[in-house]
């Protein structure tokens, strides 16, 4: 198993506190074709650009909190998250795929469960399961070829023998 340590490049950088990828504002123009500044700075804001990298780092919880929410063993899906190529790639597909759902879905993550019109309660189950984007959940239900199981594997997963832990990312 080829291990990498973390990196940030033109399409995403690597958070060491939160240990987990962003991608950047070059990655979703390229990719997406949308100035996110522009698209998310609905309230005028002093700092568009700090108000779409908040936006991004939203994004990022979203997916890593669907992968933790898989298994109990958060440090090895982490791990792994950090330490292999094919799943920094993984990681970036989906980060992709639901920002491009958040954009045109409004981002579920934040609604309060109420519809405003109505008064209607959504049912709080319903809307939990229609947070992630069905592309960004089929990204990151694909095989992670050097562990033979996916990210969000919910059986048992060990650490590799000799893993420092949190100890080089």
């Amino acid at each position: 198993m080829q291990l990498i340590t973390p990196y940030s490049d033109n399409t995403m950088t690597y958070d060491a506190e939160k240990h987990q990828y962003i991608l950047t504002l070059a990655y979703v123009k390229d990719k997406l074709g949308v100035d996110l500044p522009e698209r998310v700075n609905t309230a005028p804001s002093d700092d568009p650009q700090k108000v779409a990298q908040a936006e991004l780092e939203r994004i990022s919880d979203e997916i890593y909190s669907y992968i933790y929410a898989h298994n109990n063993n958060n440090e090895v899906q982490e791990y792994f998250a950090a330490k292999l190529e094919s799943t920094r790639v993984i990681i970036r597909d989906a980060m992709k795929e639901q920002l491009a759902y958040n954009l045109t879905s409004g981002a579920l993550s934040r609604f309060s469960g109420v519809n405003v019109k109505t008064g209607q309660v959504i049912d709080q189950k319903a809307l939990r399961k229609a947070v992630i984007g069905f592309d960004a959940e089929k990204i990151l239900d694909k095989i992670v070829p050097e562990i033979g199981v996916a990210l969000t594997y919910q059986g048992y997963l060990m650490m590799p023998i000799g893993a420092n832990v949190r100890g080089d990312y």
